[in-house]
């Protein structure tokens, strides 16, 4: 099967004649996108680490080993200062790499926020990207603190992506900018 690395879109059909129908997509022409490496973080704390992974987007990602431990043992967390040039509804995306059903999520916190989960799919043992499920952040020009919390042992993370697009659905890997991290 041919895979192709255009973006996919959440699409809506609508019939306009008989068995003629279009997609209804939102306009992407105007939205935001914040993209950058999961290893480009502010800080990491151990057992969260950088290795190397060829089919990672820049040949490095961040994995806490299997069997290092689980909170409330094991805590680690990789924390970015993000800068946001467009105030908006974001979505949060990130391409991981499950190696199996125990070991698919992550927690993501934006500032203050919550802890929300990043992952629970059954894509394993392949990059590919998972959206933070029902949660969009309202963020405003400047500089956010973004976190990468271990949920469990065994994730890998390449990269994070976000955008007020709320139809877009990234494919590949996304062209990520480093000078979106305030060092």
């Amino acid at each position: 099967m041919k895979r192709h690395s255009l973006p996919l879109r959440r699409t809506a059909l609508t019939t306009v004649g008989i068995g003629v129908a279009i997609a209804i997509t939102a306009a992407s022409a105007l939205a935001a996108t914040v993209a950058f490496e999961a290893e480009s973080a502010n800080t990491i704390t151990h057992p969260f680490q950088v290795i190397t992974d060829s089919r990672a987007s820049g040949h490095k990602c961040v994995v806490q080993p299997l069997h290092s431990g689980r909170p409330p043992q094991v805590n680690c967390a990789a924390t970015y200062k993000v800068r946001i040039t467009q105030p908006g509804r974001y979505h949060i995306w990130g391409r991981a790499l499950w190696p199996n059903g125990c070991a698919n999520s992550v927690y993501v916190r934006l500032d203050k926020g919550p802890l929300l989960t990043l992952g629970q799919d059954g894509t394993y043992n392949r990059w590919h990207w998972v959206e933070v499920k029902g949660h969009a952040f309202t963020l405003t020009r400047g500089v956010h603190t973004f976190q990468m919390v271990n949920r469990e042992d065994g994730p890998e993370m390449d990269e994070f992506y976000f955008t007020t697009d709320e139809d877009y659905v990234p494919v590949g890997a996304e062209r990520t900018l480093a000078s979106v991290i305030v060092r």
